[in-house]
């Protein structure tokens, strides 16, 4: 596993490219939520790949040979 660190350093540089992209549908008043949103969706999508690797680390149930498949 990379680790956390690079993983929230890609979800931040998703969010912060997001932001801009969609620029038009993040400014105004009152797109906290929005905004919030998107954090949220870019952070969780950067763990989805280790998900799987998450699980046997920390509970170990299945053997790593049945993870890969």
């Amino acid at each position: 596993m990379p680790g956390a660190i690079p993983h929230l350093i890609a979800g931040s540089a998703m969010f912060i490219i997001g932001r801009y992209y969609f620029k038009n549908y993040f400014d105004g008043d009152d797109k906290t939520k929005e905004r919030f949103l998107l954090l949220f969706v870019c952070l969780s999508f950067t763990f989805i790949p280790d998900f799987f690797l998450i699980l046997y680390y920390t509970i170990k149930i299945y053997s790593f040979e049945t993870a890969l498949l």
